[in-house]
């Protein structure tokens, strides 16, 4: 179960209310990726285990190099 907005959701529901708030995949995508980012960061049992949680975007540009 989640809260949002001061209501608990399964897990289910929260990611209906993206698929239908959300017009495209790539949106979909980066809101999905935002959640995750959220919930590994405020979990409790997340909480503390990573030094730096960050989306793809955010990674991808911090990266210096080539890609082969």
């Amino acid at each position: 179960m989640l809260q949002s907005q001061n209501k608990t959701l399964p897990l289910r529901s929260l990611l209906q209310s993206y698929r239908e708030q959300t017009t495209s995949n790539t949106l979909r995508g980066k809101v999905f990726e935002d959640f995750v980012t959220k919930y590994l960061m405020h979990d409790p049992l997340h909480y503390g285990r990573y030094e730096k949680v960050e989306s793809y975007y955010e990674w991808a540009t911090s990266v210096q190099g080539i890609d082969l």
